[in-house]
């Protein structure tokens, strides 16, 4: 089985045209390619068709580009980056955006750097570490609009985007789950996938 996606299926799945938006496209077809040598040596995700990689992983961090479009002026942090979902993906869609990864296994972050260099996201900073530890770097600026996929149950992951000073923390969560952080309110969501069970949520801080 292979995780390579064609163009076809990123088309239909995404919603993308093959035609307007080549670019994009062959940067997420280079991104399954990396992402299936590696599955051959090192575990990276779940999925072990390139069919349920793009209906449920791509898709699903690609739903996310509603929110992060409609707030340009934040960089991004993704906490427990994994594989890339979904912060480089959002850097593979948006490469102007300052991205930031952090990863603590070193596998892991090998990968993330590889597709880095090979497809040139300039933009694009990889972080070594548990977040905790970059945490300082990052004193002194604006806070990020934080993402985190399974990374922190929600209530932890809000207090830890308080931590950061974030302008916003995107919940990843079960369909019409909320959190009562009254420091926090709900400020958009989002479908996730699969469809019906996931969504994403924007929370904001109340002040």
């Amino acid at each position: 089985m292979s995780l390579v996606c064609s163009p076809g299926l990123l088309a239909s799945t995404l919603g993308l045209s093959e035609t307007r938006d080549a670019e994009v496209m062959s940067r997420i077809v280079r991104y399954t390619e990396l992402l299936d040598r590696w599955s051959k040596v090192q575990r990276l995700v779940g999925w072990k068709k390139a069919s349920l990689l793009a209906t449920e992983g791509l898709a699903d961090a690609w739903a996310l580009l509603q929110l992060i479009d409609r707030h340009p002026e934040h960089w991004l942090l993704d906490l427990g980056s994994g594989a890339g979902l979904p912060g480089l993906i959002l850097a593979l869609a948006r490469p102007e955006r300052e991205v930031h990864l952090v990863e603590p296994r070193r596998k892991r972050v090998s990968f993330l750097r590889e597709v880095c260099r090979d497809l040139e996201l300039s933009s694009v900073s990889v972080h070594h570490a548990r977040e905790s530890e970059v945490r300082a770097e990052f004193e002194g600026r604006p806070g990020p609009l934080l993402f985190a996929r399974a990374f922190l149950p929600p209530e932890e992951l809000l207090a830890r985007a308080k931590e950061w000073s974030s302008s916003g923390c995107v919940l990843s969560v079960q369909a019409g789950r909320r959190t009562t952080d009254a420091s926090w309110s709900l400020s958009e969501t989002v479908e996730g996938r699969p469809k019906g069970m996931k969504e994403h949520q924007l929370w904001l801080p109340t002040n």
